[in-house]
């Protein structure tokens, strides 16, 4: 029997096949990694992933999962994860080719590998044509998923986020019943144990930017639909004005003018959403009632 993997990587998909594919490309050209696993969970896919289309990949696994939601799908694959170590990215997300063996030295560096705690690792938005943006693009390169960000406030979003199967074990998995969110819920269970949860800018995933208004609104909406949106540390657009414009600054500094004006345009305009989406909410609670 061969030894088990070291790493486990999770990847919840769900009609995503093409984005799938690329970031299992960028798994199999991983440079230097301990010996690791890939499970893929399908989460109600339709049509499902067919195993013969996947990218050949030494240890690949793909699993269902028919309960709707990410959280479901990522408990599904830490219950049949052999490594003790698991690593935690997207279907659209693309890991540099250092991504395992950076995750593994800085989940390492905690208190060993049977350590309690979590990582999160850089995320870098990109654009579809790096040459020309859209205005939507540049704001989420602009304010969302700021890792570093996340961490200094108690969790790390799941699309980079490496911890242990100790640490499962302990603080127990991710509330499935969230569809957003469950990634800083299960984080502050994390920190209320005391374990220490770091961010490492040497773990980097490429993770495609939203690319119009309506994509950014239904995220909006699917965020605002949970409990956890609604608390504080899971969104910067809970923030105070002073406090999103100084992270606007930070965020943008060196970009040309016109960069700034377009990303500040949209996130003025998504302020502006966030009250039609808590009505948009109740008025389709009030018609299922």
């Amino acid at each position: 029997m061969s030894a088990p993997p070291g790493i486990s990587v999770i990847i919840p998909v769900f009609n995503d096949a093409g984005g799938l594919a690329r970031c299992l490309d960028a798994l199999a050209r991983q440079t230097d990694a301990a010996p690791f696993e890939v499970i893929v969970v399908d989460n109600g896919s339709d049509p499902p992933l067919d195993p013969a289309t996947l990218p050949a990949l030494p240890s690949l696994r793909l699993i269902w999962e028919t309960a709707p939601g990410s959280y479901a799908a990522r408990n599904a694959g830490i219950a049949t994860a052999r490594g003790a170590i698991l690593a935690f990215t997207d279907a659209d997300c693309r890991p540099r080719p250092d991504w395992l063996a950076a995750g593994h030295a800085a989940i390492a560096a905690l208190r060993g590998t049977e350590a309690l705690g979590a990582i999160g690792g850089r995320i870098q938005i990109f654009p579809a044509r790096s040459e020309a943006p859209r205005p939507a693009e540049l704001y989420e390169a602009a304010l969302m998923l700021d890792q570093a960000d996340y961490v200094a406030r108690g969790f790390a979003a799941t699309a980079n986020m490496w911890t242990t199967t100790a640490t499962m074990r302990a603080v127990g998995p991710f509330d499935a019943t969230l569809q957003s969110g469950g990634d800083a819920e299960w984080g502050r269970r994390v920190v209320a144990t005391g374990a220490p949860l770091r961010y490492d800018a040497a773990t980097v995933i490429d993770h495609p930017a939203r690319d119009s208004i309506g994509a950014l609104y239904r995220k909006l909406r699917r965020v605002r639909s949970t409990a956890a949106a609604r608390d504080p540390v899971e969104s910067v657009g809970r923030r105070g004005l002073g406090a999103k414009l100084g992270h606007f600054r930070a965020r943008t500094e060196g970009w040309p003018l016109g960069h700034r004006l377009r990303a500040f345009a949209v996130a003025a305009l998504m302020e502006a959403l966030r009250p039609i989406a808590d009505l948009d909410l109740r008025l389709r609670r009030s018609r299922r009632l």
